[in-house]
């Protein structure tokens, strides 16, 4: 009888433990959370998500946030969608860096040959290969 009971305790205990939600992020591959774009003004100050971009807004400042921790090959690149004097979807820079265990974001610098040409681009963020997010800005020689 005794035994019949322990198998029955422990099959109990062994089920509720069992029925409890995983942990966020165990398990899972990463994915991103935000991707922000920032331009360093004049005065040193970071300004994120501004409405544009000046040509000499070099470098750009990308943030990719992350859904976990865990080790993750995280690579930008920007693409100019539609500038002045460059091809259609044409690739400007890329960046990469991998992710240490505890690591959940990174922080890119990006920059052209130069000067950005006035026009339409976008980052694409890759995680482990993958096209993970992609983010659109707009680059202009407008002095407003």
């Amino acid at each position: 009888m005794k035994v019949l009971l322990a198998v029955l305790v422990c099959l109990l205990a062994g089920g509720a433990a069992f029925a409890q939600a995983p942990e966020e992020g165990i398990g899972e591959a990463p994915r991103v959370s935000k991707t922000t774009l920032a331009k360093k003004e004049k005065d040193g100050t970071i300004r994120e998500n501004p409405e544009w971009f000046r040509t000499t807004d070099v470098p750009l400042i990308c943030y990719v946030d992350l859904t976990s921790d865990k080790p993750t090959d995280v690579s930008v690149t920007v693409v100019a969608a539609k500038a002045v004097g460059l091809r259609p979807d044409s690739k400007v820079t890329t960046a990469r860096y991998k992710t240490r265990s505890g690591e959940n974001g990174v922080t890119f610098t990006v920059r052209p040959d130069g000067k950005w040409a006035p026009g339409e681009y976008r980052v694409d963020v890759f995680l482990d290969g993958k096209l993970a997010d992609s983010l659109s800005f707009l680059v202009s020689d407008s002095k407003n």
